[in-house]
């Protein structure tokens, strides 16, 4: 998991490489590989703390989207 959190917090990788790593993350969970407690965790994460506005806001409608696929309360 770790190389794929990586990948998504280069800002200076591909944009739609990123974009394809959070959607890996919401497959993982579909295959039960990881829990949805953590997806939505790192996702929180990732809007809350580690966003630097400049780099990545063409990634945030794609993290909300992903995580509106694990159903979050």
């Amino acid at each position: 998991i770790e190389p794929i959190y990586k990948l998504i917090e280069n800002t200076n990788a591909y944009e739609f490489a990123r974009i394809a790593a959070i959607d890996s993350l919401v497959a993982l969970w579909h295959t039960k590989q990881i829990s949805r407690e953590s997806v939505l965790a790192y996702f929180d994460n990732l809007l809350t703390n580690n966003f630097n506005e400049n780099a990545n806001t063409g990634l945030q409608p794609w993290i909300i989207h992903s995580a509106l696929r694990l159903y979050p309360e």
